[in-house]
């Protein structure tokens, strides 16, 4: 059995969070011959809002988190990802939607619900709402899947689509119309990918995009 890791990766393109837009890129979270996961927390799509001249991460950790926030300590500065604003997580073994799974979880859902996406928001990382997809193929291990996230109107409209073939359908959304984008949105953000789990986590073909 493979030991827990964690991982958050920030990409270097600034891009203002009035305009639409996309990220799409593919995954793999694999296992070794005759291994088994045990621990499979699952992944993030996050935003940051971080100086322009110096995109860089601090804090985090394994666990239920997904690479975003510490299981242990969420007093201290170095618990979550600095500057992290929203992250929407897939979450293979539900502790990332549960209340109180970690010390900084202090809202959520009172039940385990694994296998599915849920949107969180900062400060606290407050639960908005969680989806259980259809398709759970993009929890799979040892396949390969390809996700594109469109966001637009400040963050009141997040829609997340799987390729099929030579197609991209909508498996998730959510709409947040009482999100203050004014209050809750910065200007101006980066977009990083995270991960926590006992499997490799395998990123490539990360496309940005806004108009």
């Amino acid at each position: 059995m493979a030991s827990v890791t964690y991982s958050n990766t920030l990409y270097n393109q600034l891009y203002p969070t009035d305009h639409p837009f996309s990220v799409k890129f593919t995954y793999t979270m694999a296992v070794s011959t005759g291994d088994t996961s045990v621990q499979n927390d699952g992944f993030s799509i996050f935003f940051v809002n971080t100086p322009f001249t110096s995109p860089s991460l601090s804090g985090g950790g394994s666990g239920p988190g997904l690479g975003l926030v510490s299981s242990t300590d969420n007093s201290s500065s170095l618990s979550a990802v600095s500057g992290v604003f929203a992250a929407i997580g897939f979450d293979v073994l539900g502790n990332y939607t549960k209340i109180n799974s970690i010390p900084g979880f202090t809202t959520g859902i009172d039940v385990n619900m694994p296998k599915n996406i849920t949107l969180r928001l900062t400060p606290n990382f407050i639960f908005k709402n969680n989806i259980m997809p259809v398709d759970q193929s993009i929890f799979a291990i040892n396949t390969p899947v390809t996700l594109k996230m469109d966001v637009s109107n400040q963050f009141k409209k997040i829609e997340i689509s799987k390729l099929y073939a030579n197609n991209f359908s909508r498996i998730a959304s959510f709409e947040l119309s009482d999100l203050n984008s004014t209050n809750d949105i910065p200007e101006n953000a980066y977009m990083g990918i995270s991960y926590s789990g006992d499997t490799s986590f395998n990123v490539s073909n990360v496309c940005l995009n806004y108009s």
